[in-house]
C-alpha cells in the first residue's frame, strides 16, 4: 500500500477513541497522535478528522495536532490554518432551544447535555431506558430551532445541528481541495452519523470501514470491518511500520 495515492478521514469517539459514559471522559491513547502525525507525514497533509464534535473540542483534546479537521458534522471546516465555517451564527431560536433544553435535562438525572456552539446534544447512555423522553425533548428542540436546524441520532445521543451539513458534504468538500483531490479516500466511522461519508467514498471507488461488532439491526454501507476501536488503532498503526 503506497500511502501517497491515498488520503484518511477518521471519525473521533468510538472509531480512534474508546467511547466513555460522558463526553468529557474521553482519552487520547498514548502515541495515537504522533501515529495519525506520521500518516499526515507520508499523505502530504491528506488526514482529516471528521467529527460531531466542535473543532475546538477536538483542538483541546488533541493539542499541537495539524490536522485537517470537519467539526461539527462538516458544519465547520479547517484546512491548512484556515477555518471556513459553512453554519452561520446560531440565531435566536436555536439559542433558545438550547437554553429549555439545556433546563430540561437538569431536571433529569444521569443525561448529560453537551453544548457544541453550534450544535447540542443529549445523551444518555447512562440511562437508555430514557430514550423516549429525549427523543420528546429534542423534537420539542427542533420545532423551536426551526427548518436550517435537523436532528441527527447517533449511540446513545441525539443531536441538533445545522440541516445544510454532514459527513458525506464535509468529505465532498475536502475531495475538491489539495492535499486530498484525486487521491483514493479511505474513511472510518462507527455510528449512524458516518453512513453518509461511507456512501460518498464508496462511489469515489475508495473504502469505507465500519468500526464495531456486528449488529444484524443495522445494515451499514461500509465495505470493510474492524471489531473494536482497539482492532483500528492497530490497523492504522501497520500504516506507517
Amino acid at each position: 500500500m503506497v500511502l501517497s495515492e491515498y488520503c484518511f478521514f477518521f471519525d473521533l469517539d468510538g472509531t480512534l477513541l474508546d467511547l466513555a459514559p460522558t463526553p468529557d471522559d474521553v482519552s487520547v491513547e498514548d502515541g495515537l497522535l504522533a501515529v495519525l502525525q506520521k500518516i499526515a507525514e507520508e499523505t502530504d497533509g491528506a488526514v482529516a478528522i471528521v467529527s460531531g464534535r466542535s473543532i475546538e473540542f477536538i483542538d483541546r483534546l488533541l493539542p499541537g495536532h495539524h490536522l485537517t479537521v470537519a467539526g461539527l458534522h462538516g458544519a465547520e471546516i479547517r484546512s491548512h490554518g484556515s477555518t471556513v465555517i459553512f453554519a452561520g451564527d446560531a440565531s435566536s431560536a436555536f439559542n433558545k432551544a438550547r437554553e429549555k433544553t439545556q433546563h430540561s435535562v437538569k431536571m433529569i438525572a444521569d443525561l448529560v447535555f453537551e453544548d457544541k456552539g453550534r450544535a447540542f446534544a443529549v445523551h444518555y447512555r447512562q440511562t437508555p431506558h430514557q430514550e423516549d423522553l429525549v427523543r420528546q425533548l429534542m423534537s420539542d428542540a427542533s420545532q423551536i430551532a426551526g427548518p436550517e436546524f435537523e436532528l441527527q441520532a447517533g449511540k446513545f445521543v441525539i443531536e441538533l445541528k445545522p440541516s445544510a451539513s454532514n459527513k458525506g458534504t464535509a468529505i465532498e468538500t475536502l475531495m475538491s481541495i489539495e492535499p486530498f483531490k484525486g487521491r483514493r479516500p479511505i474513511a472510518a466511522g462507527d455510528d449512524h452519523t458516518d453512513e453518509a461519508m461511507f456512501q460518498v467514498v464508496n462511489r469515489l471507488n475508495g473504502a469505507s470501514v465500519r468500526v464495531g461488532p456486528p449488529n444484524q439491526h443495522f445494515k451499514t454501507s461500509a465495505t470493510l470491518m474492524a471489531e473494536t476501536p482497539q482492532a483500528f488503532r492497530k490497523w492504522i498503526r501497520k500504516l506507517i511500520e
